[in-house]
């Protein structure tokens, strides 16, 4: 049932994926959400650890989603200058039981934001062709964290 709900809210967000433009006196702007279906696929380390495979695929990311969401916003001004921001972020958490009775709950956090400013123009004035360049930054951040419980002897 779970499952049925995620598909359901992933079918709402992609049908606002529409892009709604407003115009102000010398600018315009965008805002637009969006979806992405991935997997992790890699290696991954920690302390003495390193190299330890890792393979996710996206059904499994699916399964203990909490909450997700990606946006794209863009401001452009009729001199070419601009800004564009991107950020995406979800929630993963999960419960697992050990052979002892315990618990494991283990959740993960991660967060990508993108700024750029820009500049836009056309390469020659007879042609249409446009011109852009940017200069931005990302951040990303990642947070985890693991409890373990036992129950009581």
């Amino acid at each position: 049932m779970i499952l049925k709900n995620k598909i359901v809210l992933l079918v709402i967000c992609n049908c606002l994926m529409l892009s709604p433009l407003s115009y102000s006196q010398n600018w315009s702007y965008e805002l637009e959400p969006y979806v992405l279906f991935s997997n992790i696929e890699g290696d991954a380390g920690v302390g003495r650890v390193s190299g330890a495979p890792v393979d996710v695929d996206f059904s499994d990311i699916l399964e203990v989603l909490e909450l997700g969401a990606m946006g794209h916003f863009e401001a452009h001004h009729e001199s070419g200058w601009g800004l564009s921001l991107d950020y995406g972020f979800m929630d993963l958490a999960a419960d697992i039981s050990t052979a002892r009775g315990g618990v494991v709950d283990a959740s993960v956090r991660q967060g990508v934001l993108e700024a750029l400013g820009m500049y836009r123009s056309s390469i020659s004035v007879a042609s249409s062709m446009p011109f852009s360049a940017c200069a931005g930054g990302i951040m990303i951040s990642i947070s985890a964290s693991i409890r373990q419980s036992y129950p009581a002897l």
